[in-house]
């Protein structure tokens, strides 16, 4: 099942596949970014996306992150 994005972030829903940007994410990596969230309260989003840029390799033609579609 894909779902559109954005999707609403609770912890207890169930895993599926996001497609977001042209780039389909698993429900593995769903849960990565969940628990991302989850050990970093602290961190702004544009950190979280930049974090999470650098974990899964998402980058542009030109190399830069994919964070700020």
């Amino acid at each position: 099942m894909v779902v559109p994005w954005p999707i609403p972030v609770k912890v207890d829903m169930p895993l599926v596949e996001v497609c977001y940007c042209g780039r389909r994410f698993t429900a593995e990596e769903i849960e990565g970014i969940r628990r991302l969230i989850a050990e970093n309260p602290a961190l702004s989003r544009a950190e979280l996306s930049r974090r999470g840029c650098d974990l899964w390799g998402w980058r542009r033609a030109n190399g830069r992150r994919k964070d700020m579609s």
